[in-house]
């Protein structure tokens, strides 16, 4: 199964080649059209020998049957081939060889000892045979336990040469009686080792090779589109050389049987024809094969043209760029990235990226990276920027914007990170931040950030006892203060009553500047009678304290109004009453509070 492509861009940052990854499946077109053929086959004969339909156990009158353990035997080499690959201890395909080696290993048994283990007959009676009724051949019963022993060992870390000699041993047997039923099917019968063998019994055992080499040497996706090299080449040779020495040595035979041709020359005729069908296969498959490394060859050179032209823009971008593979080890980079870390680009790309990572977070973050890696993990991660804390190589640890992207490129990489320093970025968004949200003259909330805390206690509650308070603060006769004194003094009373203001509060209480000389406290828990006893101390405190510009002692009083805000109305109505109390105060005389 291939898994890849080209991926789209990253901030400027695209993939330049394609991945490549053959999955533990065969292909599941002719192994598993194989696979239901010998089921089928096999099942006809069950039902053959349950229904006693003695056409469906043996192809030609006269010739020998397919045993019932024979056919049970296929059975279960086409469940374990049909059945899904898994990456398990011990698959199905190793189960169904298991199974069979012990029925087969039995059957043989008892040709070597003499002794019955009634296995023979074990589910279904052969009332046609006379001598050894229901019992599969020896050369069945060698040629089933090779093929167990190479689907239980499907999985383990073997040579390759191992499975290919297991293989071509399954193969031999059936080719020999195929050999024999084509030239003279009457000498199947002569030999004890070969005698209950049947015609599709030698093919099935055909199919069940094909299929297992199917499934061991799945199918890999190559440059072409095509087969791996190993298993383009056995495709491309396996019908001219195997089954075109077959049909010419069926030929010679039976034109030297009739007299046509003398058996020296029929031989002579035979290795010529073989040596000529067998050298042509060879030429085409060279042929095929340089026509094939040439396009590998061209695109080679396009590949590394669109690598030198992507490293130099690489280099370009504002931030640092890193190819990782699954494991953390940093494949490619440009010069920023290295140069964050304090290293060389050389030195940076033989290292795993987990090195940069601080010690309390390295165990975590090797397994989000483990969880990032998995295609469909990788789907949350896909160009979302997130934070990361990292350190350079003498440990100074600095902050970074992370994004990640998968990357399809042959050496292993699968996935591309863009770093940005947030450093800077941060500290900027902070001065917005309290630029937006802090009045810059006397350090209070804005009007803005007062409406975005209403809304909060709107939508969420107090969270806490008791209800929540506004007090409204203005001073009195500021604009005469200004006219007097000049508006830089009008700022240094405005900082400093705001300073007094927030002096008087609770760590839970917020002070915000509503506009001009104008302020809003909001204070969350407030119980009876505490919210009066608030204001009066802040009016007391302003009041008693005269205010200092330059050599200028000013006198500075204020007006507050206060209210609670009261269950299922609004906040912006309580405003509007915590208002009217302000101008109630005003109107009575100012330096006073109204509660309302």
């Amino acid at each position: 199964m291939l898994i890849g492509g080209v991926a789209t861009g990253m901030d400027g940052f695209s993939q330049y080649s394609a991945l490549v990854e053959a999955s533990d499946e065969p292909p599941a077109t002719l192994q598993k059209i194989l696979s239901w053929i010998i089921a089928l086959i096999s099942g006809l004969v069950l039902l053959g020998w349950i229904t006693g339909q003695r056409a469906l156990m043996s192809v030609i009158d006269g010739f020998p049957t397919m045993k019932a353990n024979t056919a049970i035997g296929f059975l279960m080499i086409s469940i374990g081939l049909v059945c899904p690959h898994t990456r398990r201890a011990v698959s199905r395909l190793q189960i169904a060889g298991l199974l069979l080696a012990i029925l087969m290993l039995a059957t043989l048994s008892q040709y070597l000892t003499g002794y019955s283990l009634g296995v023979d007959e074990w589910l279904i009676a052969d009332p046609y045979s006379t001598e050894l009724p229901g019992r599969p051949s020896p050369a069945t019963a060698v040629t089933f336990i090779v093929l167990a022993l190479t689907m239980m060992t499907a999985s383990l870390p073997l040579p390759g040469g191992f499975r290919a000699f297991m293989l071509l041993l399954s193969a031999s047997i059936p080719l020999t009686v195929l050999g024999v039923y084509l030239l003279d099917p009457a000498d199947v019968q002569s030999s004890d080792f070969f005698s209950t063998v049947a015609l599709h019994t030698a093919l099935l055992f055909l199919l069940s090779t094909a299929a297992l080499t199917l499934r061991l040497y799945p199918q890999h996706r190559a440059a072409d589109a095509g087969a791996s090299v190993g298993r383009r080449q056995f495709e491309r040779l396996l019908f001219p050389v195997l089954m075109g020495p077959l049909a010419l040595g069926v030929v010679v035979y039976n034109l030297m049987v009739s007299g046509a041709l003398s058996p020296g020359l029929a031989m002579g005729l035979y290795i010529a024809a073989f040596s000529v069908v067998v050298l042509g296969a060879l030429i085409w498959n060279s042929a095929q094969e340089s026509l094939w490394y040439r396009r590998i060859a061209d695109e080679e050179r396009e590949r590394e043209a669109t690598y030198r032209k992507l490293s130099s823009m690489m280099d370009i971008v504002r931030g640092g760029m890193i190819y990782l593979a699954a494991d953390g080890s940093v494949r490619e980079s440009n010069r920023r990235a290295a140069a964050m870390f304090g290293v060389g680009p050389d030195e940076f790309r033989a290292v795993n990226i987990s090195r940069f990572v601080p010690d309390e977070w390295r165990e975590r973050f090797e397994r989000v990276l483990a969880r990032m890696t998995s295609d469909r993990q990788l789907r949350h991660y896909r160009h979302r920027m997130f934070r990361l804390t990292l350190q350079r190589k003498n440990g100074q640890r600095f902050t970074v914007l992370c994004s990640v992207g998968p990357v399809a490129e042959p050496s292993g990489s699968v996935m591309g990170v863009l770093l940005v320093n947030a450093e800077s970025i941060e500290q900027q968004m902070r001065q917005l931040k309290r630029e937006v949200r802090i009045d810059h003259l006397t350090s209070a909330g804005t009007r803005a950030s007062l409406e975005a805390r209403l809304n909060e206690l709107e939508s969420y509650g107090s969270r806490g006892d008791g209800h929540v308070g506004l007090i409204m603060l203005d001073i009195d006769h500021f604009k005469a203060i200004n006219d007097r004194f000049g508006h830089l003094a009008g700022d240094q009373i405005l900082a400093d009553f705001a300073r007094r203001v927030d002096d008087s509060l609770r760590y839970t209480d917020t002070l915000y500047r509503y506009g001009g000389e104008e302020f809003v406290v909001v204070v969350v828990g407030a119980t009876e009678g505490s919210l009066e006893r608030l204001a009066e101390r802040i009016r007391r405190k302003i009041a008693d304290q005269a205010f200092h510009w330059q050599d200028e002692r000013i006198a500075v009083t204020c007006s507050l109004g206060v209210t609670y805000h009261r269950e299922g109305e609004s906040y912006v109505t309580a405003l509007e009453r915590v208002d009217t109390g302000l101008y109630a105060a005003k109107e009575e005389g100012r330096n006073c509070v109204r509660l309302l």
